[in-house]
This record gives C-alpha cells, structure tokens and sequence, in this order.
C-alpha cells in the first residue's frame, strides 16, 4: 500500500464520481443542421424528409452572417411543418400518390420557425430534436 497507489486510487475515483454526475445532470443533444431564409423575425428552412421535426422544438439561429450581429445566437420556435414533394415528377398532381408512400428522399418539410429579433437574410439553423441524459442509456428511462 504505498502512498502512489492510494493517489492514482484517489484520482480514477474523482475521475469516476464526475462521469457520474454529468451522466446525471449533463445531457446529449440531437439536432438537425440547416440554412433558413429570415425575413421579419420568421425563417423558412428546408429539412430533409427522414428528419421528424413538430411544431414546438427549440431552434437555435446563428446570426453571424450579419456584421452588425456577430457571434449572437437567438432562440426560435417551429411554428409550422410542411411536406414538400420533391423528386416524384408529375406524379404529384396524382391523388393515388400519398404522403405513406414517398420515400424520405422524395419529399423535405418546409419549417417556418419565429425568431424575433433575427437579421434578414442566410442564417444557419440547429433544430434541438431531442436532449438525452446520459444516465437514461444505464437505466432505459428517460428522464
């Protein structure tokens, strides 16, 4: 039992005892990358088909194209979802083509998301879709 073994010992537990409070307080989160369009505080952005959003996520807008507005972040909300078709050449006219039977690279969702006080013009989007505690992957709940 010499003293180095008791610090290295000493270290791997404080090592562990922080892993365990970010797994329990800390978070992962999932998002989905994207361009918008702003005008007057609303921004339409493309989102492909395959990513699931709703009405209510989080957005987080990048306003650091505009010089007059560098390294500001502002936070949005999706105020409306719409299916796109794209890729289905005249088919789209055809009542027998449903929203089921387009695969997602056949259609994107068109996502307006209010942001008050965005500059107009290209900003860059991050959709939260989900925010994961790690702990939830121990124990299969989610919290």
């Amino acid at each position: 039992t010499k003293a180095s073994m008791w610090v290295a010992l000493t270290a791997v537990l404080i090592l562990l005892a922080g892993l365990l409070v970010w797994a329990i307080f800390g978070y992962l989160e999932v998002t989905i990358q994207a361009y918008g369009i702003a005008d007057d505080g609303v921004i339409t952005s493309y989102i492909a088909g395959d990513s699931a959003v709703t009405i209510g996520m989080e957005a987080r807008i990048d306003d650091t194209h505009n010089p007059q507005n560098l390294d500001e972040q502002v936070t949005g909300v999706i105020t409306a979802v719409d299916l796109v078709a794209t890729n289905v050449g005249e088919t789209t006219d055809d009542p027998s083509v449903s929203v089921n039977s387009l695969r997602p690279a056949d259609h994107s969702f068109m996502v307006t998301i209010s942001a008050p006080g965005v500059s107009d013009g290209i900003v860059d989007v991050t959709i939260l879709k989900e925010r994961i505690h790690p702990i939830s992957f121990l124990t299969g709940r989610s919290r």
